[in-house]
């Protein structure tokens, strides 16, 4: 199964789930996570996915190549 078709097939699901759910499940891409920090600064290591926000605190789960697609990220106010 190719990267695109697994994209498509996850797309389908948060479509279904969307109908479904009381709650909507919205998918955004780094820079969409980004700009809930507008005005903010950002505590380092910035967004990035949430296992690298705290490398080593928890192991990865055997066998993981990717990191998950769900960001961390900590703003303060300026």
């Amino acid at each position: 199964m190719s990267e695109q078709t697994k994209i498509l097939d996850f797309l389908a699901l948060a479509e279904r789930l969307n109908r479904s759910a009381h709650e909507t499940y919205v998918l955004r891409d780094r820079a969409g996570v980004r700009r809930f920090f507008d005005g903010l600064h950002l505590v380092e290591p910035g967004v990035v996915p949430i296992d690298r926000w705290h490398p080593g605190r928890v192991s990865p789960a055997p066998g993981r190549r990717r990191s998950p697609s769900i960001y961390a990220a900590v703003g303060r106010k300026p």
